[in-house]
């Protein structure tokens, strides 16, 4: 009955530390499927912390299994970005070609494929929960925003939009910003 009682105030924070302490002890799989001798897992115990945080949850997520599960990592930012008037991924195809826009999102890919000519372009694609925007940095603004391009996840992009199609919409970046959690509060 104790160990029912135990298990009930058990938490995704506890359930984090059980699963650390499983990597480190001597159960833990061993490479080419190695025995383990027989050791015993470590006990799965409460540690008495709080539950994780919303954002803490997904962040979690995102690094133990790749990708968030229990919300977007963008959607504690909908009512501020809304705020500011950015537009959603799926909302983009409505924009009129030469339009300025704020989009916002999770980075999806960067690339910097050689060019002919011989100039460096970035090409961003980020992920909003409504879909995908793709913006391109053409060298006039790559020396102000290529740092962030690169060391973040996280992302509110300015720009210009550039139909391509009749269904096709791309964004000509102007201008890239870290999304911080420092916006929430």
């Amino acid at each position: 009955q104790s160990d029912q009682s135990e298990a009930s105030n058990l938490n995704r924070r506890d359930l984090l530390l059980h699963l650390a302490e499983l990597e480190k002890s001597p159960v833990a799989p061993l490479p080419g499927g190695q025995l383990t001798f027989g050791f015993e897992p470590p006990a799965l115990i409460s540690s008495g912390l709080p539950d994780l945080k919303k954002s803490e949850r997904v962040r979690h997520e995102v690094a133990e299994l790749g990708m968030e599960v229990s919300e977007h990592l963008l959607k504690p930012f909908y009512q501020h970005l809304s705020k500011i008037g950015a537009i959603r991924s799926c909302d983009l195809i409505k924009q009129r070609s030469g339009s300025e826009v704020t989009v916002a999102g999770v980075r999806v890919a960067l690339q910097t494929p050689p060019i002919r000519s011989g100039k460096r372009v970035i090409f961003l694609t980020i992920d909003d929960g409504f879909g995908c925007s793709d913006a391109t940095f053409f060298s006039d603004v790559q020396g102000e925003f290529g740092e962030v391009l690169f060391k973040s996840q996280l992302f509110l992009v300015r720009g210009i939009v550039r139909r391509t199609g009749p269904r096709g919409v791309s964004i000509r970046a102007t201008g890239a910003w870290e999304l911080s959690t420092s916006l929430l509060t």
